[in-house]
């Protein structure tokens, strides 16, 4: 009577932890590139989402609504409350993500929306918001007079 091992090899499975390294080591740096965009994605949709629904909150309050950045930097995140009563804040963002900068050096630090949805503060035109990640790859937000707000593709250096 003989018997039939069904077992891997040694060998066999050596091959096999060598082919799933080196595919591993291939995939893992495009795996970053994703999960940085993805970032990047989120942050300025964030932003770009908080404009919006302050714009829409200055429309359905028939109130000024104003969006100002906290601290010195985009980066750390924004506050959006009542131009007229700072008290009354109607929500926040905390900070974004390490691995996404912002340059903001020649935006303003807040957008005011009036009761008819246009932007108080001047047309942010080229020195919109700027994200940024390690990549070099960006979206820069723009709030027009009229209280547009588009995302743009920007270069980063």
């Amino acid at each position: 009577m003989s018997k039939n091992n069904t077992a891997f090899t040694l060998i066999e499975l050596m091959v096999t932890i060598a082919i799933f390294s080196i595919l591993a080591t291939i995939a893992v740096p495009g795996f970053n590139n994703i999960v940085n965009s993805n970032r990047l994605t989120a942050s300025v949709n964030n932003l770009h989402s908080t404009l919006s629904t302050a714009r829409v909150e200055a429309i359905k309050r028939s109130k000024s609504i104003s969006v100002e950045r906290v601290g010195s930097s985009w980066s750390n995140g924004w506050v959006v409350y009542e131009t007229d009563n700072s008290d009354t804040k109607l929500f926040s963002q905390d900070s974004i993500p390490m691995n996404i900068s912002i340059d903001s050096s020649s935006s303003d630090d807040l957008v005011i929306f009036n009761a008819e949805g246009r932007s108080r503060v001047k047309h942010w035109g080229n020195n919109g918001v700027v994200f940024c990640v390690k990549n070099k790859s960006g979206r820069k937000i723009d709030v027009a007079p009229s209280g547009s707000i588009s995302i743009t593709e920007a270069n980063c250096s």
